[in-house]
């Protein structure tokens, strides 16, 4: 962990790479980033997970991306967030994780999610031959079987959805056993049990101190009620961010840019973030550090991804203060 108040990501897009309009497909400006990244001083760099079937707003296969950062960097820690954990068969991406985290000699780490919701969402399921009612109960049952075939030689497991024999098991084993695995959870009480049940993290978009302090007491008595008490402590926040001197004028450009980003995307309407001034969303973060949270992933509206980036590390993170040890709320 960071000696940081706070530790920082960067979630690095892909979809202008891939996307319609693209010619020729390439990733090349995104291995550049990543670099960038862990030379800027960051804790982690992290790329999504979606989509297989959305045309308008494409990724490519985060398993693959994920590797090939690990191979352009030496300390930074590789995510993906949120990872559909339902639409894979669990035995196949806990192999592929584990892979990966020996390629980059344990640094991977990942946020994992339900799955996409609405229609695009149905169609990822429909194309994945999963059906789209089962995604909670999946997510579960592949968080504890790929915990075990992480961390036992051999696994007997019997679930709902899947069977191994008791001779079953995976090499190579990660080199994290367990690999860090953060459960996204919003107000939901049975993602939030989730969290506390089968997470080495629990990462939230809520902003609002107090709603981010209830669910995370929240997290912490599922985990007390499971026996794993302090083992959910960190708290990830995935969260969008324009930073200006001018606080005003960062609010003004953090909505064109979005308007320019995500066009008529629908996820365009359910965006917010910290936009303003350094000391004014340092303010804002600190409520929520002194709430329990550990880490930020931060999305960077702005074509000065790199000025951007400068500025939420070396002046917003500069004016954090720690928790208190053992101070959650």
């Amino acid at each position: 962990m960071s000696e940081r108040a706070l530790e920082f990501g960067l979630l690095l897009h892909t979809a202008r790479m891939t996307g319609d309009g693209v010619e020729r497909p390439s990733l090349d400006d995104l291995w550049e980033q990543t670099v960038m990244v862990e030379e800027l001083g960051y804790d982690s760099a992290w790329v999504g997970d979606s989509s297989r079937v959305e045309t308008a707003w494409p990724r490519a296969d985060c398993i693959s991306v994920m590797t090939a950062m690990a191979m352009k960097t030496s300390t930074l820690r590789i995510g993906c967030v949120p990872l559909s954990v339902p639409l894979r068969n669990p035995v196949l991406l806990g192999h592929a994780l584990a892979t990966v985290d020996v390629i980059s000699n344990g640094r991977v780490v990942i946020g994992v999610s339900i799955g996409k919701a609405g229609p695009l969402g149905n169609q990822e399921f429909v194309a994945c031959g999963v059906p789209a009612k089962e995604m909670g109960a999946r997510l579960t049952e592949s968080l504890d079987l790929m915990r075990q075939l992480w961390t036992n030689e051999f696994v007997s497991f019997h679930g709902r959805f899947y069977e191994l024999d008791g001779e079953t098991g995976i090499r190579p084993r990660p080199i994290q056993q367990p690999i860090p695995t953060y459960v996204a959870a919003g107000a939901n009480e049975t993602a939030l049990r989730r969290a506390g049940r089968f997470g080495d993290g629990w990462f939230t978009t809520v902003m609002d101190p107090e709603t981010f302090a209830i669910h995370r007491h929240k997290v912490d008595a599922y985990a007390r009620e499971a026996g794993r008490e302090s083992q959910v402590t960190p708290s990830a926040l995935y969260a969008t961010f324009h930073l200006d001197g001018d606080g005003d004028k960062a609010r003004e450009d953090a909505e064109r840019y979005l308007s320019e980003y995500f066009g008529s995307h629908p996820r365009r309407g359910a965006t917010a973030g910290f936009f303003g001034s350094p000391e004014e969303v340092a303010a804002d973060l600190q409520a929520l550090v002194d709430r329990g949270l550990t880490m930020v992933v931060a999305r960077i509206v702005s074509p000065d991804v790199v000025g951007q980036s400068k500025m939420l590390l070396e002046e917003v993170q500069q004016l954090l203060s720690p928790r208190p040890v053992g101070v959650r709320s």
